[in-house]
């Protein structure tokens, strides 16, 4: 049985509030950005949600921090296409997805579930 949940303004904002940002957020840029306050739990169970239903997907940084950027490529509630590499620039921070899937080659015994694919270098922008 499917639960349909309730659209909040706060889940909407948050939803928009990724959209239009051309990098990944963290909870905190997110947080930031809101036109109503919220509590830090609020924004992270909405993210967390938005993340299980398809709409967005997380990245995980080289220093443990979660990343947030919109869905692309058939994301689904079933099943995420967040496998794609990110870019973490180490100048300004950034998040950026890219277009291409670098899969790891593992001995035969090994079955990949989940890769967590990320770069970190220097972005155009700061070069």
């Amino acid at each position: 049985m499917t639960v349909k949940r309730r659209s909040t303004h706060i889940q909407q904002d948050i939803k928009d509030i990724i959209s239009n940002s051309p990098n990944a957020l963290s909870h905190s840029d997110v947080e930031a950005r809101l036109s109503v306050p919220a509590d830090r739990a609020t924004v992270f169970r909405v993210l967390n949600r938005l993340v299980e239903d398809g709409y967005i997907h997380k990245i995980m940084s080289d220093d443990g921090v979660s990343f947030f950027a919109m869905c692309q490529n058939g994301c689904s509630k079933e099943h995420h296409h967040d496998e794609h590499s990110h870019f973490r620039c180490v100048q300004c921070n950034k998040f950026s997805c890219l277009n291409d899937n670098l899969t790891p080659s593992l001995p035969a015994q090994y079955q990949i579930i989940h890769t967590n694919n990320l770069i970190t270098g220097i972005c155009p922008s700061c070069r």
